[in-house]
């Protein structure tokens, strides 16, 4: 019984220092899941297509949806869905030089040119790749990188699910890339994060 009160006083007295936060689970997604292999969220096929910017970026937008910070969740899913905007753009669109452009707008206007040179003859994948584009620049990612824009969680949860299926929409029609080795990302700043 000694031993018993002995460790309890520890354990009070290394609670009392003890960073712990607790995190609530967001939608259907388990809270580990979203810490640890938010890019998990992908099915295996497309996550072999984009490359491992977006899936470091989908890490991070998933890490900080986790931990409230909403805003920096959607700010890190526009800079994944962004990451895969390019490798898209030099898929279908074959420029010159592969140089990013500048904004959303100057990679969507460059895919309606691409639409445009085909004659008529428009590939409904694409069509669909600019409309959702279109809409997530109208809609958040513009306003994003305004820093008086604050995301409630219900903002930074759609917008992880829209980024989500922007991504998959632009990787259909890329090719897979070099096999990666296995990540081996540990949570760091989590302050020993609890999970309850």
């Amino acid at each position: 019984m000694d031993k018993a009160k002995k460790l309890e006083g520890v354990a009070l007295a290394e609670l009392q220092i003890l960073d712990v936060y607790r995190a609530s689970q967001k939608g259907i997604y388990s809270t580990s899941d979203l810490i640890e292999r938010a890019d998990h969220t992908l099915p295996d096929s497309i996550r072999a297509k984009i490359p491992a910017e977006a899936v470091e970026e989908l890490r991070q937008s998933g890490r900080c949806l986790a931990f409230d910070s909403f805003t920096a969740s959607g700010f890190h899913m526009m800079r994944a869905a962004e990451a895969v905007l390019y490798e898209y753009d030099v898929s279908i669109c074959k420029p010159k030089t592969k140089k990013k452009l500048d904004n959303w707008g100057a990679y969507i206007l460059a895919l309606r040119k691409w639409q445009d040179e085909k004659s008529g003859n428009k590939s409904p994948d694409v069509e669909k790749v600019i409309a959702v584009l279109q809409q997530i620049e109208d809609q958040d990612r513009n306003l994003i990188m305004h820093p008086e824009l604050v995301l409630s969680g219900d903002d930074a949860f759609t917008l992880f699910e829209v980024g989500q299926g922007a991504i998959i929409a632009m990787a259909a029609r890329l090719k897979p890339k070099a096999p990666r080795k296995p990540s081996r990302s540990k949570v760091v700043g989590t302050g020993g994060a609890l999970r309850v």
